[in-house]
């Protein structure tokens, strides 16, 4: 009877000691070996997967060149700052093809005219959602297939893929080219010998004449899920967008979009057939918490688009210098308050040169969620992960450990009925004994 006792007394004790506890656990069981270093004068960032909130210290490892040990002067890192942000960009619950993959097993949507409404739930995981990106398409209203002549006076750069492809050569001002296509506001030319390459439309005099031509406002509504009142507005001209391209939504920040979940509308008034856009549309449908609305009815599949963020302030923000250096370890470690909101998202860690260049050990294992380090300004840039870990404070979960202790006392109490029914008399006996026993005391004023 007195086991019984003593483990009724234990549990209920135990509760009360945890209250207000905590435990701490790690990104990672233990840093990542370094394969190399390379140098920083300006910025490295690191996105990486959190399970957890409560995201409280940083352990960055970082080599101050000609330094070891004990050497380590006061301000090893020369001033290099460290930043703690939001990375949506890295969520693979927005799956976006790479900027010039077109994917075929998508669609379009057919033209968007006066009478048919486009409509997409989805649910965000960050804060201060300010615009949606989508994939659209004009029906050819940048140009058709014929000759172009660049303006005079100017060295024109040919380009393998448009915007950010590799360099394929020059052309002279005033050259007249064989055009055969446009994307993203860049028309495919036809070079020698049947090579192509891709040219900014800015810098043509001339361009055969488009297909069409469209030029009549574009309207994305944003709702709360379950509301027909519109909270953000965003109205883009037909005429401002090119042929198989992106186009962006921009609207006012919607700073509560965290955890939150919406619905966006597309419509367009005034378009007739011959006058339209369209969107692209997978039928796969890659969003877990969202679906296409086609003319009011659900389908399978989503329209393809991207949540724009203006995450402009740090969840967190320091200077290497003010925090601990490990010099065995070559890392610093930053303390600071538990940040919330941080598991099942992604984060990114970034460490800004200061007085000169950071020299920044890297490893062939990326953190969780396996996305590559970054260099701005350094395409080259090694495609590892930084070496760093990360610790997660959380309160212990009082309530879990109380029922999960009531469920095996029950489940004790079960086979062994005789000993605990004599317990369970006892205790209510030794209430009542003692009910009586401070009643009497209070009549006696004892």
């Amino acid at each position: 009877m007195r086991r019984g006792i003593a483990i009724l007394l234990l549990t209920l004790g135990g509760a009360v000691v945890l209250v207000g506890c905590s435990v701490s656990t790690s990104l990672v069981p233990a840093m990542a070996e370094q394969d190399g270093r390379f140098g920083v004068d300006t910025e490295v960032r690191q996105p990486f997967y959190s399970e957890s909130n409560g995201l409280h210290k940083l352990t960055i490892q970082f080599n101050p060149e000609g330094f070891s040990g004990s050497q380590v002067p006061i301000d090893p890192s020369r001033g290099a700052g460290i930043e703690l942000h939001y990375a949506p960009g890295s969520d693979p619950r927005f799956p976006e093809p790479s900027f010039h993959s077109w994917p075929e097993h998508q669609e379009w949507l057919g033209e968007l005219t006066g009478d048919v409404v486009h409509e997409q739930t989805f649910c965000t995981p960050y804060p201060d959602l300010s615009g949606i990106e989508l994939r659209v398409a004009t029906y050819g209203a940048d140009l058709s297939s014929g000759t172009g002549t660049l303006k005079p006076f100017e060295t024109v750069e040919v380009l393998h893929l448009p915007v950010v492809g590799d360099h394929v050569g020059f052309l002279p001002g005033g050259s007249e080219v064989e055009v055969v296509g446009s994307t993203e506001g860049w028309a495919r030319v036809v070079l020698g010998d049947e090579e192509r390459g891709w040219i900014d439309m800015e810098h043509f005099a001339e361009l055969p004449e488009p297909m069409r031509s469209n030029n009549e406002d574009v309207m994305l509504e944003l709702f709360e899920l379950d509301s027909d009142e519109p909270i953000r507005e965003a109205v883009v001209n037909a005429e401002e967008m090119f042929d198989i391209s992106h186009v962006a939504f921009e609207f006012p920040v919607v700073e509560d979009a965290l955890d939150q979940c919406y619905r966006f509308r597309l419509t367009s008034p005034e378009s007739e057939p011959g006058n339209a856009v369209t969107f692209r549309y997978d039928p796969d449908g890659p969003y877990e918490d969202g679906q296409a609305i086609l003319n009011g009815d659900p389908v399978e599949g989503d329209i393809v688009f991207q949540p724009i963020y203006d995450l402009q302030d740090p969840l967190y923000s320091g200077f290497l210098d003010d925090y601990e250096f490990a010099a065995p370890l070559d890392a610093f470690e930053a303390r600071f308050d538990p940040v919330d909101h941080t598991a099942d998202r992604y984060l990114e860690v970034r460490v800004t040169s200061g007085e000169g260049s950071v020299n920044v050990p890297w490893s062939r294992n990326r953190p969780p969620g396996q996305r590559p380090l970054e260099v701005v300004g350094d395409p080259d840039a090694p495609g590892g992960g930084l070496i760093f870990n990360a610790a997660f404070q959380r309160d212990i979960p009082v309530v879990d450990v109380a029922r999960t202790s009531g469920r095996d006392l029950y489940s004790r109490a079960r086979m062994d009925r005789p000993f605990f029914a004599g317990m369970a008399v006892l205790l209510l006996t030794t209430v009542v004994a003692g009910g009586m026993a401070w009643r009497r005391s209070g009549v006696d004023g004892r």
